[in-house]
């Protein structure tokens, strides 16, 4: 393997995916620290909370981001279609003494 080959698996292995596929269907994800963290919203760049299970969620935007449109490799979705929420580092929560 080359060099500029072994950097680019080195790059793909360690890069975050930006969407991902539900139910049939592709949505952007929206990554948070622990299972208590907010998320940036991939449609308006705001932090939004949500549950502590991952999966699909509704976005929380505010009614001028409805316009916006993603575009992930040819499926469109919009605010309306929602995203999944994947928690970074699960089992994090801090237990009393």
């Amino acid at each position: 393997m080359s060099l500029l080959d072994q950097i680019a698996h080195l790059l793909n292995e360690n890069t975050e995916k930006w969407f991902d596929t539900y139910a049939g269907r592709k949505f952007p994800i929206a990554y948070r620290q622990n299972e208590t963290g907010p998320v940036v919203c991939p449609y308006c760049g705001r932090e939004h909370h949500h549950g502590t299970a991952d999966g699909h969620r509704s976005s929380h935007c505010p009614t001028s981001s409805h316009g916006r449109r993603l575009n992930l490799e040819g499926e469109i979705v919009t605010p309306a279609d929602g995203y999944l929420v994947l928690t970074r580092l699960k089992g994090t929560r801090k237990l009393g003494k």
